[in-house]
C-alpha cells in the first residue's frame, strides 16, 4: 500500500497578505503527480499547513476517514519534518463510512484511505470552497489501468 503526503499551503507577500492557495505547491496546469493504479488502495496524508480548514474532495472514488493528527506547521515548513503534538484521533460517529470529502482542519495531518476502483481515467480533487478551487487549490489525478 502506498503513502502520499501531500500538502495544503498557501502562499504569502512580504507584508504576509495571502497570495493564494494551492495543492502540494503545484499549480493546476502543472503535470499530473498523483498517479495511482487500478484496484490498489493508497493512504492520502492531508498535512494543512494554512491557517484554514479545507473541505477536500476528490472525485469519483470513495475513502474513508483513518484519523487527524495536530503537528508543528513551522517545523515542516522549516525542515519538512512532521513533529506531532499528540496522538492520532479517530473520527467521530458522524465520519464514519465511506466519503468523497473530508475536512482538514489547520495545523493537522487529516489521513485518509482510498481504494481506487472502478475506472481509470483522469479526475480531480480540490478543496471544496468556490473561492479557492477557482484559484489554484485544484489539481488534477490520474487513475492508471492495472496492469496485465
Amino acid at each position: 500500500m502506498r503513502t502520499r503526503r501531500l500538502t495544503l499551503d498557501e502562499t504569502m507577500d512580504k507584508v504576509q497578505q495571502s497570495m493564494g492557495m494551492m495543492l502540494n505547491k503545484t499549480m493546476w496546469h502543472m503535470p499530473v503527480t498523483e498517479k495511482p493504479v487500478l484496484n490498489t488502495t493508497e493512504i492520502w496524508e492531508l498535512v494543512n499547513l494554512t491557517e484554514d480548514t479545507h473541505p477536500i474532495h476528490l472525485h469519483l472514488v470513495r475513502f474513508q476517514l483513518l484519523d487527524r493528527r495536530p503537528f508543528d506547521a513551522f517545523a515542516y515548513q522549516d525542515k519538512g519534518e512532521l513533529h506531532f503534538f499528540g496522538p492520532p484521533a479517530a473520527p467521530g460517529p458522524q465520519e464514519a463510512g465511506w466519503k468523497d470529502t473530508v475536512q482538514c482542519e489547520s495545523g493537522t495531518v487529516t489521513r485518509i484511505i482510498i481504494p481506487f476502483e472502478g475506472y481509470a481515467g483522469r479526475y480531480v480533487w480540490h478543496c471544496h470552497i468556490l473561492e479557492r478551487e477557482d484559484n489554484e487549490m485544484m489539481r488534477p489525478f490520474e487513475v492508471l489501468p492495472a496492469k496485465a
